[in-house]
C-alpha cells in the first residue's frame, strides 16, 4: 500500500515535468553525504534517545522556464545505517543501529529576477517519507516505523556577481511541516499516529563554476532544522507482549549535508 501511495503522489509531478508547455532547460545530478541528527524528548524536555551518523544520498533536478521564472521538479534518496542511543521500556540504557531510508520529492518555483530587489523568491511543495528501522539486539527487540509528511517552504535566493566564470549563492527558507503521520509496524497489525505540525528552516549555500556554456559544477552546504510535536495516544493490545498506551514523543531534526552537483543545460 505504501508503494502504491508513493506512485500515485509522484504521478502529478511527472505529468508537469514531461508535459509542460515549454522545454526543460537544465538537468542536475547531486551526490551528497548527509549528517543525520534526530532526537526525541519526554514531556519535561529531557532527552529520550538520539540517532546520529552519516548517510550517502543522490538527487536529481529537472528545470524549465515559465514566463522568466524557473519551475524545478526534484527527487532525492538517502539510504544508510547509523547509531542509536537511548533507553529500553524499563529505563535501561540501550545502544543499537538503525536502518534509514529517506525519500523526498517535490516542485520548486523560483521567481524571475527584478532590478529593484536583490533576491529571487522561492516557493516549494515537497512530500517526505522516512523508513526508520531500529534494529534488534541479542536481548532487546527492535522497532520498525514509517513517517510521512508534507512540506511547504517560502524563502529567498541571493546570488553574487559572476567573476571568472564562478559565483556564490545562498538560499534561505522557512518551512511548514504539514500533516505528519507515523505508522508503527507491529506483529499484531500496523498502528497509525498523527504527529503535531511545526515550523523549521533551511539554509543552502554554495559556489558554482561555469564550464563552457552548458555545464557547471557546484559545491554547497545545506543545513535544516524542524520539529515534530507529540502525537496522539492510542491503546495497543500487544506492544512487546504488553497492553499499553503508545505515544510518539516530541522530536527535533537538525540535519546537515555537503553536496556536489553537476548541471547540464539544454
Amino acid at each position: 500500500m505504501l508503494k502504491i501511495n508513493f506512485s500515485l503522489k509522484f504521478l502529478p509531478l511527472a505529468t508537469l515535468l514531461f508535459f509542460s508547455n515549454s522545454y526543460a532547460d537544465s538537468f542536475e545530478v547531486t551526490s551528497d553525504i548527509l549528517y543525520f541528527n534526530y532526537r526525541e524528548f519526554n514531556t519535561s524536555g529531557s532527552l529520550l534517545d538520539k540517532e546520529t551518523g552519516f548517510i550517502p544520498g543522490v538527487g536529481f533536478k529537472y528545470s524549465t522556464k515559465y514566463k522568466n521564472s524557473d519551475v524545478t521538479a526534484y527527487i532525492s534518496h538517502h539510504d544508510g545505517q547509523i547509531d542509536y542511543a537511548g533507553k529500553t521500556q524499563s529505563g535501561r540504557a540501550h545502544t543499537t543501529r538503525t536502518n534509514q531510508i529517506l525519500i523526498k520529492y517535490g516542485i520548486l518555483l523560483t521567481s524571475q529576477e527584478t532590478p529593484d530587489f536583490p533576491a529571487r523568491l522561492l516557493f516549494s511543495f515537497a512530500y517526505h517519507t522516512w523508513d526508520r528501522d531500529i534494529l534488534s539486539t541479542t536481548n532487546v527487540q527492535g522497532l520498525h516505523e514509517f513517517y510521512s509528511w508534507h512540506e511547504f517552504s517560502l524563502g529567498l535566493r541571493f546570488q553574487g556577481e559572476t567573476i571568472d566564470d564562478s559565483f556564490y549563492w545562498t538560499n534561505i527558507s522557512a518551512l511548514l511541516i504539514y500533516n505528519p503521520e507515523i505508522v508503527v509496524f507491529l506483529d499484531t497489525g500496523d498502528k497509525s499516529l498523527n504527529i503535531g505540525e511545526n515550523l523549521g528552516f533551511r539554509l543552502h549555500a554554495g559556489k558554482t563554476w561555469q564550464i563552457e556554456n552548458r555545464h557547471s559544477i557546484s559545491l554547497s552546504f545545506k543545513s535544516e532544522y524542524f520539529e515534530f510535536e507529540r502525537s496522539n495516544t492510542i491503546f495497543v493490545n500487544s506492544f512487546f507482549g504488553r497492553s499499553v498506551f503508545i505515544t510518539e514523543p516530541d522530536s527535533a531534526s537538525f540535519h546537515n549535508s555537503f553536496n556536489l552537483t553537476l548541471s547540464y543545460r539544454f
